[in-house]
């Protein structure tokens, strides 16, 4: 199997077929009740749009039933399979392991197993429609008496045919062992249940809404169209007023107004009520027409106008990225070039590239590869952008000499099998890292006129 697929099978086991997800009892009536999930907004924090692809709602699983997040007594469990067929699932490594094989291939492996501590399911959506579509069972945790928004829960289940499981022990619930027989289980008395958006605005949705509403006359009336009644859009009028006067004084200060408006999303980004949804996706709405990712672009375009915000490093990275990825494409490709029997201390492999050993040593050479892009391209005093010879293969060799890396020294080959000799062995490793630095070269000349072009223009 090739090496790409098999980083690709460990890395694509995080999307499975089952995934789980932790959420209160409260957003499961909701969620039922209006048969959708509602979505996580990613737009308070750059780290969780980075992750997000550039889009801007996800919603966080897990494929284990008995770890994640275990920040309330309710779980829902979700056909993963269903959800893949319509929506992107993607791995997240939440503990953060080096993604670098330097110190061993078990440790290289290990962190790509560690992207299975979170299934995100990533859209453009405040919401996943059709909610019991995805469903495939409920499980509570209740303790000494079923609470009423549990009874209700139970009883929309029940109508809808989905499995629901009580559990009056907490590790029970956690192994999903043992469910109760909820029908001969004592109940609370009735309650009001889940509160509901009342005709006082909360103080998010107004923070929210005045920054979005600021210098934008449409976006203020569309504001206006959806409160839709005379107490809140009073309510609304006076304090954009206030805000439209404050923000005057410290508009000279976009860090922090960007902090706060970053913890106004982070207050609503997973509340199910209306007023939170609508704000929200109409902020993602502007962000995304404005081309902005971040909430200090945004102010900053909301504030002077602004529409370009990039310094000279945010280019320099842009191409960094872009010329990593095409090397670490073109390194995929080359690896058929491995294709071939061979013996590594004992052990037989139809093909060189599969063995754990080979894959280590390719694997740390090129990290060194991309640090050596990285000085070249972060170099202040070479102005990649405009000359970008300074990539071409003839000026990496010389902090990178694929020439003389003699992988078989530092491999104990028992069989040199389909390779014939050590020599020609290297010589296709060899091969592999020149075609890798010949498309860097070919692919940065371009992308960087292309940068350096929207650089000048927005200066």
């Amino acid at each position: 199997m090739k090496l790409k697929n098999i980083l690709e099978n460990i890395i694509s086991e995080g999307a499975s077929d089952i995934l789980y997800h932790y959420i209160s009892v409260a957003y499961i009536l909701d969620m039922l009740q209006k048969n959708k999930i509602n979505t996580i907004a990613a737009i308070g924090s750059d780290s969780d749009y980075k992750i997000n692809k550039n889009k801007f709602y996800y919603l966080s699983t897990t494929r284990s039933k008995s770890s994640g997040f275990k920040k309330s007594d309710s779980k829902i469990v979700l056909d993963g399979r269903k959800l893949k067929q319509r929506y992107k699932i993607t791995p997240v490594d939440y503990w953060n392991w080096p993604k670098s094989d330097k110190d061993d291939t078990s440790t290289y492996i290990s962190s790509m197993q560690s992207l299975e501590q979170e299934d995100r399911i990533i859209t453009d959506k405040p919401s996943i429609p059709n909610a019991k579509d995805y469903i495939l069972g409920i499980h509570i945790y209740v303790g000494k008496k079923i609470h009423t928004i549990g009874k209700k829960i139970i009883d929309i289940c029940e109508e809808s045919n989905i499995p629901i499981f009580i559990y009056n022990n907490r590790q029970n619930f956690y192994n999903q062992i043992k469910p109760i027989d909820y029908t001969n289980y004592e109940y609370e008395e009735e309650d009001s249940g889940i509160k509901k958006d009342n005709a006082w605005l909360k103080s998010s949705f107004l923070n929210i809404g005045s920054y979005i509403a600021f210098n934008d006359d449409n976006l203020y009336n569309e504001i206006v169209k959806y409160l839709d009644d005379s107490s809140k859009i009073e309510q609304f009028d006076n304090f954009f007023e206030d805000f439209k006067r404050n923000l005057k004084f410290k508009s000279n200060d976009i860090p922090y107004e960007s902090k706060l408006l970053k913890n106004e999303v982070k207050t609503i980004q997973s509340d199910s009520g209306d007023d939170s949804r609508f704000i929200l996706d109409l902020l993602r709405k502007n962000m995304r027409k404005n081309k902005v990712t971040n909430m200090e672009d945004y102010l900053k375009l909301k504030i002077y106008g602004v529409k370009s915000l990039k310094k000279l490093d945010d280019y320099k990275n842009d191409l960094y990225k872009f010329v990593t990825s095409e090397a670490m494409d073109e390194f995929t490709n080359q690896l058929d070039e491995l294709q071939g029997w061979i013996q590594i201390d004992g052990t037989d492999y139809n093909n060189a590239y599969e063995s754990d050993e080979i894959q280590g040593i390719l694997y740390n050479y090129l990290n060194k590869l991309y640090n050596v892009i990285k000085e070249v391209v972060f170099d202040e005093t070479k102005n990649v952008l405009r000359y970008s010879y300074n990539l071409d293969k003839t000026y990496l060799q010389q902090s990178f000499d694929y020439k003389n890396l003699n992988i078989s020294d530092k491999l104990n080959i028992t069989d040199i099998g389909d390779f014939r000799n050590t020599e020609r062995f290297n010589e296709t490793i060899e091969s592999v890292f020149y075609y890798v630095l010949m498309r860097v070269q070919r692919s940065s000349g371009d992308k960087a006129d292309e940068l350096y072009k929207e650089y000048l223009n927005n200066k």
